[in-house]
């Protein structure tokens, strides 16, 4: 399907934004692990099952559920390796409620039993899948894949009416100049079809980005041909093959993050709809009044928070729980608290670095 070898970041299945919002609608504890399955390591089945050796026993020892442990086995025994490098598998009752393979290998191993799963890994891999389109444009037509936010694939190939014969006729005489007329608005055509074709795939998938290239006169025919709310999307992409897809995407992920850290700190400087530290967030969460959580997710951190049935009922401590009339409130690690809120009120997750917000969370807000 695609040329050049190279193949784009995928996501496997559903939109994951809402996989993991589905997730936190089933009852604990959960069971949730992240574990090596670089598949192009010699024996990779056999490599992922002794990872999972390890970790099962820990869990098993921290009071982690027969029935869980068994689903897991279940879900590590029949995964396929296609293009992953971790084997995320949450698991709870019983069941295994996700496994996917996530694109880059863990910094190491981990696993977790708790009242929330853990979603940390998930929501960060969620931000790399960003919907994009991908042109490889010749003067008779152009390759269009366009990628989803859950990686899905849509491939449409365009070749025009008027495909024969577009090289430059070399005819001599008082008739060269009208040849050549002729070639040109034939590769103009064929550029506007293209970038109709283009248009539309971009908006159907919310591309946030077109990567382009091919013929140099085709691609700059393509650029001018864009209708005016998709131009701008478009990037050059060197001809170096494989993976020069997923590094432009990479490339406008860290760029979107920039630029909402740049909104943050304004807002922030400002006093006005942002706020930055645990007590500050879970304040705006218990509102609903957050638009985007900035979150820094490290294993290490087992601060802990405690949270009711409704998204906005938590709290640092369990004395705040009782005056926001949370019952029966049960405590839980605090990023996964946090978490929760967000996606239960709908709003926006962004993983951030540490040393950009304090003690890992914090906020734009919605009014």
């Amino acid at each position: 399907m695609f040329r050049d070898g190279w193949e784009p970041r995928r996501g496997y299945g559903n939109d994951m934004r809402n996989e993991i919002a589905d997730l936190f609608r089933h009852d604990g504890p959960f069971t949730s692990v992240y574990l090596d399955a670089q598949s192009d390591q010699p024996q990779a089945q056999q490599a992922l099952e002794t990872h999972w050796k390890s970790a099962r026993a820990a869990l098993a020892a921290e009071g982690a559920t027969d029935d869980d442990l068994a689903a897991i086995d279940r879900a590590v025994a029949d995964r396929t390796h296609i293009g992953g490098d971790t084997l995320a598998v949450i698991a709870a009752g019983g069941d295994v409620l996700l496994a996917r393979h996530l694109p880059e290998p863990p910094r190491a191993d981990g696993w977790r039993l708790g009242l929330l799963p853990w979603v940390g890994p998930l929501v960060e891999t969620a931000q790399t899948l960003l919907p994009h389109v991908i042109v490889i444009a010749e003067r008779n037509g152009a390759d269009i894949y366009g990628f989803d936010a859950s990686g899905r694939a849509v491939e449409e190939e365009v070749l025009t009416a008027t495909n024969e014969n577009v090289e430059l006729i070399n005819a001599g005489g008082w008739s060269q100049r009208r040849y050549e007329r002729r070639q040109v608005n034939t590769w103009e055509e064929n550029a506007r079809e293209v970038a109709d074709e283009v248009a539309s795939i971009a908006k159907q998938v919310g591309a946030h980005v077109i990567g382009v290239r091919g013929d140099v006169h085709a691609v700059r025919l393509l650029q001018d041909a864009l209708p005016v709310e998709v131009a701008p999307l478009m990037r050059s992409l060197d001809d170096h093959g494989v993976g020069e897809p997923t590094r432009l995407v990479d490339t406008v992920v860290a760029e979107e993050t920039v630029a909402l850290l740049e909104r943050f700190k304004e807002e922030l400087g400002q006093g006005a709809r942002a706020v930055d530290g645990p007590k500050q967030t879970v304040e705006a969460l218990q509102k609903a009044n957050v638009d985007t959580l900035l979150v820094h997710d490290d294993p290490a951190d087992g601060r802990t928070a405690w949270f009711g049935a409704d998204p906005v009922h938590l709290a640092l401590d369990e004395a705040t729980m009782k005056t926001i009339g949370a019952e029966q409130p049960h405590p839980a690690r605090l990023i996964d608290v946090c978490l929760r809120a967000a996606y239960g009120t709908s709003a926006e997750v962004r993983v951030v670095p540490s040393a950009v917000i304090t003690n890992g969370l914090a906020a734009l807000l919605r009014w």
